[in-house]
């Protein structure tokens, strides 16, 4: 199966998780299907995964500080609402 080209515009620009919601919404795939359809796609054509831009400080800060809050709301729906 092909990739549109809004997916592949997706991919080579880095947005993976957009691409798998394309993927989904254009097939009606599963998540666990289109994930590994782009992935697959992914594998066959590495030259995609290489022109990633990095991210700025701001942007790791961010991913950091969401990673966190993500935590500490699992840690307290675990240890205090049991």
């Amino acid at each position: 199966m092909s990739l549109s080209p809004a997916t592949l515009e997706a991919l080579s620009a880095g947005r993976t998780i957009d691409a798998i919601k394309q993927v989904r919404k254009e097939t009606g795939l599963g998540l666990k299907q289109a994930k590994e359809l782009v992935d697959i796609h992914l594998a066959a054509n590495p030259d995609l995964l290489t022109d990633r831009t990095p991210l700025s400080a701001g942007q790791k800060t961010l991913g950091f500080l969401i990673a966190g809050i993500t935590v500490a709301v699992i840690a307290y729906q675990v240890l205090v609402k049991k």
